[in-house]
């Protein structure tokens, strides 16, 4: 994390290195079956063209060397403070990233994570636009693989960046917004971080996480902006 800091990047990691042995691992061919049964007319018509034209395995071939960057949408959740920050002793990043700088820097699109049981099923059977040639659907259903999770992850309220390849991507520094520090983040770790985002940044906001007086378990965390000087 603080080569990142210093350096301005965020890393995108291969679909096969994620935490989730199941994220992006979806079996296409199965979830378009299920959706030819389920399916009438055009769409239909057009699922059944895009396994004839073996564009499904075009599209598992090209899954593994993708690249996701993943973010949580809500700063005060407790859980994905225990579970990502060392129990509260690491930091939260804070980044506003314009959509115009996307496409230029090879990262193709940002979506919420989509949260359900069988979630490429129900996309095919129910969103998928029917007027999409085979070649486009195939891109679309590309997306909806790097996006969708079981309903087990729903707490993280995740939304993703991703491109065509894995690594590292350089930010412009005015895109990070804000530092926020964990509950137990240590002292030494707090002032090397200030002191790092304060040389290489500016504008930069630091805040940290607090317990709320009127949640009795303290699970409702909530912040309070710290001085820098």
């Amino acid at each position: 994390m603080l080569s990142s800091l210093v350096d301005s990047t965020l890393y995108f990691a291969a679909p096969p290195t994620l935490n989730d042995p199941h994220d992006c691992q979806i079996n296409i061919d199965a979830a378009i079956t299920r959706a030819i049964s389920k399916s009438t007319g055009k769409r239909k018509d057009l699922l059944v063209q895009i396994l004839e034209l073996g564009l499904v395995s075009l599209v598992q071939e090209d899954l593994p060397n993708m690249g996701v960057c993943c973010f949580s949408l809500k700063l005060d959740n407790s859980l994905m403070w225990s579970h990502y920050a060392d129990s509260h002793k690491g930091v939260c990043l804070y980044y506003e990233i314009p959509t115009a700088f996307l496409s230029p820097n090879q990262i193709h699109a940002w979506a919420p994570v989509i949260y359900r049981n069988n979630p490429l099923t129900h996309w095919l059977v129910n969103e998928l636009d029917k007027d999409l040639d085979a070649g486009e659907a195939s891109i679309e259903i590309t997306k909806c693989v790097l996006t969708m999770k079981s309903r087990a992850w729903s707490y993280e309220k995740e939304g993703r960046l991703f491109r065509h390849s894995s690594g590292l991507v350089e930010l412009p520094r005015d895109f990070l917004k804000q530092v926020c520090f964990g509950l137990n983040t240590p002292d030494d770790d707090k002032r090397l971080i200030i002191h790092i985002v304060s040389t290489c940044y500016e504008n930069v906001e630091f805040v940290k996480m607090i317990r709320d007086s009127e949640a009795d378990t303290g699970v409702c965390p909530v912040i309070e902006t710290l001085p820098t000087a």
